[in-house]
């Protein structure tokens, strides 16, 4: 679960911005069902990722078209702290539906 050195460097980097809000990029989507959708999210600063534990939780906060407030929620990485990114399962339907999910 570690990595290479490479890759050590990233998440020590990644660490150091832990309390903070990052921009990720929506990097592969995949359906699941008819209802679910998986997204794979990938960092815009090339800072790496920090290894999530099982069953914890991430936050997302999100614009989405004609609001005023951000949305925020929170999801349970739907990939095994073992990969090398995070991925979320999304229900098509609810608020985050349309920032998500076209």
């Amino acid at each position: 679960m570690t990595g290479d050195w490479h890759e050590a460097k990233k998440r020590l980097r990644a660490s150091e911005l832990s309390n903070s809000w990052r921009v990720f990029r929506v990097g592969c989507i995949k359906d699941e069902t008819a209802l679910i959708r998986s997204l794979e999210l990938e960092p815009t600063d090339g800072r790496g990722l920090i290894r999530h534990l099982a069953g914890q939780h991430i936050p997302i906060r999100i614009q989405p078209a004609g609001s005023e407030a951000p949305l925020v929620r929170t999801y349970t990485p739907s990939v095994s702290p073992s990969e090398n990114n995070y991925r979320i399962s999304v229900k098509r339907e609810g608020s985050f539906r349309g920032a998500f999910i076209s």
